[in-house]
């Protein structure tokens, strides 16, 4: 396959990533959390929640947590099967279109975000599993933090090795390549600890979008790309 024709494929799947992206933010009471005050999304005081009191704290009482039950649930649903396939296509096709620039390293990347989505597959089953039993256990939440800390790791660490094989394009390349590269930095900063956690999707959000012009850019208006 061209170049040319991975990175119309990289647009086409970014697209259904922001389209999905915005869909889950349409479902009712997704950013309600029932329990106590945090400043994070629940999805993601849910994906770092690490005790059953943590989840506890989130749920609060019905009816409210009946409907974050549904809320998550329905997120869950969406993410298995539309988000993780969209967003992993969307690397793998965006490795391979730069990998032109250094073969291994792309494949690499490609390698890197399919692990990843594996792992965000895997830490959706047992979030099912918790909302079906609440408050869940310590071990299925052990388990969470591994998965959610490698999908985070992977998917910042494939944006990283995309944008640094851009630096070696054109010049629009390397605006990205550095802009993926950094926000990768942060998504990875994101994980140190709980006052931190935000940025782990916020580094992503900003090695993607440009990836996602990129594309477009490459896919379907520049005349060079072969």
């Amino acid at each position: 396959m061209t170049e040319k024709n991975w990175w119309r494929l990289c647009a086409l799947a970014g697209l259904g990533v922001m389209t999905v992206s915005y869909i889950i933010g349409t479902i009712p009471n997704v950013n309600t959390a029932c329990g106590g005050s945090s400043e994070l999304r629940p999805i993601l005081t849910f994906e770092f929640a690490r005790t059953p009191a943590d989840i506890t704290a989130l749920f609060g009482e019905d009816p409210c947590r009946s409907q974050l039950v549904r809320a998550m649930d329905t997120l869950n649903t969406v993410d298995v099967f539309a988000f993780i396939p969209l967003f992993v296509a969307f690397l793998v096709t965006g490795a391979m279109a730069v990998k032109g620039h250094g073969r291994t390293l792309a494949l690499t990347a490609a390698a890197i975000a399919v692990i990843a989505g594996l792992c965000d597959q895997a830490e959706d089953q047992i979030l099912f599993a918790i909302t079906a039993d609440l408050p869940g256990t310590q071990p299925q939440l052990s388990w969470l933090f591994w998965f959610v800390h490698i999908k985070f790791a992977g998917l910042a660490l494939a944006g990283m090795a995309i944008g640094w094989l851009a630096l070696k394009d054109t010049i629009f390349g390397k605006g990205v390549g550095l802009i993926m590269v950094l926000g990768g930095l942060v998504s990875l900063f994101g994980l140190a600890g709980a006052s931190y956690w935000p940025l782990a999707s916020l580094g992503l959000v900003l090695a993607w979008l440009p990836l996602w012009a990129y594309a477009i850019w490459n896919g379907f208006i520049r005349k060079s790309a072969a």
